[in-house]
């Protein structure tokens, strides 16, 4: 399955002036960077640096099809033990800001041990049980601070909570549904023949749900304790969890760190993830459905995001709180109690580490997070 991923505002905000500046910044000495490069072209940036102090090199040779790139996706890293700093070509906005890696025969494109970083680079690729998920260098500039979180953060972090972070419990059946899943869900509502109220009911549920269950076809909706379903709207992550679904305990359980916003909303999410699901049994049992109803419970003393940008690290909070420690009556219960230690602080870098201590090659990523460390510190991003 293709992950999509959404881009949200400049991941190295830190340095986009808007005015095509470029700057040269010169690090204290130490054995990880001898210079580095800085680009700005609106919103991205560019960088090269001397990495002498990793070892093996991290790069292969330059491919002719890499001879120019787009500038919004291009970071250089070279492991030239030199400290030469490359030429880089910035060309000017009336030639689309193209970041000129390299001419055919620049000195840059010909030294073997450079590696391309660019946003489409690949990180890790992990299998989870329902879901394959390749997590690029894009996904991962979405974990700075005061950036939105996308899909394939989410996604992956949802499911390594629940396949490295929680016990082997027979009572702790977990499906995690992809949070293309809600989109599809929710967009296919809006989208419906136009001859919808004239068709028979079973044909009318086809049309609202037949494809978005086919999508799902390799995903254990039934014999499940919790479903823990991704929800993003206008840009904005909340979290249902279906607990003990097609019981008489059948409970959603709404996460919402912006609860102000009409919370409505939530119950009209629950209700259609309610609709979904007995849609679901008719079809893979052959039965008609009996599901009781499911209860709705919105949490009470639930922690509220405080700025425009951390829902998703709320949301992935919520989830992991709430499946390591389930509390005992899930319809009903006080957050703030069962969870008093809840904190977001550092979350962002522990996704982060996360990430990379499951990459095959942790130390060609050890450069980036240092660079990223040390522009954090040195130029805060701007809201």
């Amino acid at each position: 399955m293709e992950v999509s991923t959404q881009s949200h505002g400049s991941p190295f905000g830190w340095y986009s002036d808007h005015q095509g500046v470029s700057y040269e910044e010169e690090f204290d000495q130490s054995p990880t960077y001898d210079k580095v490069l800085v680009g700005s072209f609106g919103s991205s940036l560019a960088f090269s640096t001397s990495l002498s102090a990793y070892n093996p090199l991290v790069g292969g040779s330059v491919g002719d099809e890499d001879d120019a790139m787009s500038y919004d996706d291009a970071c250089a890293t070279s492991s030239s033990a030199s400290n030469e700093i490359w030429d880089e070509e910035m060309r000017s906005e009336s030639e689309q800001d193209v970041f000129s890696i390299s001419q055919s025969e620049s000195t840059f494109a010909k030294d073997s041990r450079i590696s391309l970083l660019t946003a489409a680079t690949e990180m890790l690729r992990i299998r989870f049980p329902f879901l394959s998920i390749s997590v690029r260098l894009a996904d991962f500039l979405c974990l700075q601070e005061k950036e939105l979180l996308n899909d394939t953060i989410v996604d992956f972090f949802l499911n390594h909570i629940v396949e490295h972070l929680l016990p082997d419990e027979p009572d702790k059946r977990v499906t995690v549904l992809p949070a293309v899943f809600w989109h599809n869900l929710s967009i296919r509502q809006s989208f419906l023949p136009e001859d919808f109220t004239t068709l028979p009911p079973n044909q009318q549920e086809d049309a609202r749900f037949g494809d978005v269950l086919e999508f799902l076809e390799d995903f254990e909706l039934f014999d499940v304790d919790y479903l823990v379903i991704p929800v993003n709207e206008w840009e904005h992550w909340s979290l249902l969890i279906v607990c003990h679904p097609f019981t008489d305990r059948g409970t959603t359980v709404c996460f919402d760190s912006q609860l102000g916003d009409d919370p409505n909303n939530l119950a009209a999410s629950a209700k259609l993830i309610e609709q979904f699901l007995d849609y679901s049994w008719t079809k893979r049992s052959g039965k008609v459905s009996k599901m009781p109803a499911l209860k709705l419970s919105l949490p009470i003393g639930l922690p509220q995001q405080t700025n425009a940008f951390d829902c998703g690290i709320f949301a992935l909070e919520y989830a992991k709180k709430f499946l390591l420690q389930t509390p005992q009556q899930p319809s009903d219960f006080n957050f703030s109690i069962a969870y008093p230690d809840f904190n977001i602080k550092g979350k962002r870098k522990e996704v982060q580490k996360t990430i990379l201590s499951l990459t095959a090659n942790r130390q060609m990523w050890t450069p980036l997070m240092d660079l990223l460390e040390k522009n954090a510190s040195r130029h805060p991003s701007r809201d």
